[in-house]
Parts: structure tokens; sequence; C-alpha cells
């Protein structure tokens, strides 16, 4: 089984996968980069450009179940999609600590407000769930996570829609 953790670059992603929570489950945890170079879908020496299409084709479905880290992951037609969420403040301050140039704070924080990967996510996955991991330590994110792939969770926890952003927005203007 396929498990994306997906979300705009900056949500926390790879901190929450790097939890030690995860080795005493035994799931293979990977990223999107590294599946890609691994499976030869991607391209550049710089600006490193994935084909999702191509990489889709060419991973195999298994038994174990498989982490799958990145903001490309639901794209890759995974068993399960969990779109992690940040509020667009505390993102964009997360993405000028990592040095993003000022574009691209804006094109993420942007993305984050209105959604954006959460949409992709659900025109393309049939489960999809979604966490508001703001002000969360990564330990409790990747408890639910673990919830969530093992389906100890209610039918309407954690379902896209429950976080919004749009007040952020409204804020612009």
């Amino acid at each position: 089984m396929i498990v994306a953790i997906t979300g705009t670059p900056g949500v926390g992603k790879t901190k929450v996968l790097s939890e030690s929570i995860f080795s005493g489950y035994g799931y293979e945890i990977t990223s999107v980069e590294d599946l890609a170079t691994k499976h030869w879908a991607i391209s550049g020496k710089e600006l490193r450009e994935i084909d999702v299409e191509l990489l889709a084709s060419r991973i195999e479905k298994t038994q174990r179940i498989v982490l799958l880290d990145g903001h490309l992951s639901h794209y890759l037609k995974p068993d399960i999609c969990i779109v992690l969420r940040c509020h667009p403040k505390v993102l964009e301050e997360r993405l000028k600590e990592r040095d993003y140039e000022p574009d691209k704070v804006r094109e993420n924080v942007e993305a984050e407000a209105i959604d954006l990967v959460l949409v992709e996510a659900v025109e393309l996955n049939q489960k999809v769930y979604e966490i508001d991991n703001t002000n969360m330590a990564p330990e409790k994110t990747a408890e639910i996570i673990l919830n969530i792939i093992s389906r100890n969770i209610g039918k309407d926890d954690y379902k896209p829609g429950n976080v919004d952003w749009s007040e952020v927005i409204l804020e612009w203007y």
C-alpha cells in the first residue's frame, strides 16, 4: 500500500516522517525525488523535474506500507493520500527561515491559502485526508497518520475541507 504524505513545501512532511514513531512499524519511507531517481523519471541537474506520469506508471504495488514524502506524491496514484496543512503566516516564516526567495515564499503561501494541493489531491484520489498540523507536535501528526493507515478514525475525522485559510486571503485585500 502506498500512502502519500503531501502538502505545500514547508508544511512539515519530511519532519513528521522522520519521527522515530514510524520505525517500529516496518514501514518504508521514501521521497518522491528518491523514487523518481530510482525509476529514471527525473531530469535536469539544477532544476530537477520529475515526470509524475512516468513515475506513477513505474511504481509497483506492494503488500508492505510505503510512506511517500513529497509535494507531488498525490500525483502517484496512492492508496491513501494525506495532505498536511499549515497556517499561511506560519508557513511564510518557515520558508523564510529556509532562505526561500521572496517570490517562492509568496507562491507557496498563496498555494497553501487557496488549498491548491488539497484540491489536486481530491481531484486525483479517492481516499484523501487533511491534517492541520500548524500547532501540532510532529509526534502527534505521526500518530494521526498511523491511525488513518490502520483505520482507527471516525468516518468524518480528517476529511478534506476541514481547514479554511480564507480569512488570510481576505487580509491581503
